[in-house]
């Protein structure tokens, strides 16, 4: 582990709260705060491990760019380089077992707790996104879960495009595929998939790939995904085609108005919707292919 972390501050509007948290996670970071909140604002703490390499400015104005180009704008308002003991002693607060669908429970490793009736699936905070806190993670687990519980017999493999922490393939394993197959464009998170994997007992279960979905060849029953919808719509053509006829699609990451125009388009690829679910701001979405 990295001997110093970088905390940074900043005031967002409260409408941009979740995007702005998404963001900085596919940015690296490994945990947020909320400071404080009122009616304009919310202040947030953002701690990324080791010394923050990005400029600050393309952080903001990549998100700008992306999803707030004409206001109102997030603000910088501090930025600290902290030794590493203070962060152990403090960031496990953030992420607390958290109960998702029916029968899972997300636990971080240090976390003692063994005894539940639920599956326990153990994920350790990285910069792979997927703690199961956020709301499109928790979503599309809970699509996942409650679309294999209506298959008589689990898919023999399912593909996760963005894998990330591996949480959506892991989770998978443990309500019953056979094997996942994964790909990221972050080889730091790929490089999180396989301990993760291993916490949990699928290590022999799960490949995951640094690369694009476009090197994949072999399609799949079953097909994940929670990117945002700029990255989604980047490799629509690969999902569809990644999807076995007959197969499964299910995605998240995207909020309502976007869900509605992407199942749209993937009805145009031969893809039929089947169930839209909503938590908050998010959807997420489970389609067959023809």
């Amino acid at each position: 582990m990295s001997a110093s972390y970088t905390e940074m501050e900043f005031r967002v509007p409260p409408e941009l709260t979740e995007l702005w948290s998404w963001h900085c996670f596919e940015s690296g970071a490994s945990g947020i705060e909320t400071v404080s909140e009122s009616e304009s604002s919310v202040q947030m703490r953002v701690f990324f491990p080791g010394r923050f390499e990005l400029n600050v400015e393309q952080l903001l104005e990549g998100f700008h760019r992306e999803f707030a180009n004409s206001g109102p704008f997030i603000q910088q308002v501090g930025q600290a380089l902290k030794p590493v003991q203070d962060w152990q002693a403090e960031w496990r607060q953030y992420f607390p077992p958290v109960n998702i669908g029916r029968s899972l429970r997300v636990v971080p490793p240090w976390h003692q707790e063994r005894s539940s009736e639920r599956q326990f699936l153990v994920i350790d905070p990285g910069q792979g996104f997927g703690t199961g806190h956020h709301e499109s993670t928790a979503l599309v687990l809970t699509m996942l879960e409650e679309h294999l519980r209506t298959l008589p017999v689990p898919p023999e493999l399912m593909i996760d495009v963005g894998i990330g922490s591996g949480i959506l393939s892991i989770a998978g394993c443990l309500l019953g595929v056979r094997r996942a197959l994964g790909v990221d464009l972050a080889a730091e998170a790929v490089a999180e998939v396989s301990r993760n994997a291993s916490l949990n007992g699928v290590s022999e279960r799960i490949v995951a790939w640094v690369g694009a979905p476009e090197q994949l060849a072999q399609p799949a029953p079953l097909v994940v995904s929670n990117m945002l919808w700029h990255e989604l719509r980047s490799v629509r053509e690969d999902l569809v085609r990644l999807t076995l006829p007959g197969g499964f699609f299910i995605c998240s990451g995207l909020l309502h108005e976007q869900a509605v125009a992407f199942a749209r388009e993937l009805a145009d690829a031969g893809m039929t919707l089947l169930h839209q679910e909503s938590r908050n701001e998010w959807s997420g979405l489970l389609l067959r292919k023809s």
